[in-house]
């Protein structure tokens, strides 16, 4: 007769979904997080505005610069 806890790991393995693919990074600059099933997926164009455009919003652009090159490092 087999363990037990053997038998049980072989089980949840059978069930538990696949590891998720990484995306190729080098295909897109920017990507967006889809739910059900979770995935990122490339953005095919991106639409950039260049930071020296946004003014009158001095606080929010730093702020918004500041936590993306945080989440980036």
């Amino acid at each position: 007769m087999a363990d037990p806890m053997a038998r049980i790991a072989d089980a949840l393995e059978r069930i538990a979904p696949a590891p998720l693919q990484a995306p190729d990074f080098d295909a897109s600059a920017a990507y967006v997080w889809h739910v059900a099933p979770d995935a990122l997926h490339p953005v095919s164009e991106v639409s950039r505005v260049d930071l020296s455009l946004l003014v009158g919003i001095d606080r929010a652009r730093d702020t918004l610069l500041q936590n993306t090159l945080q989440f980036a490092r």
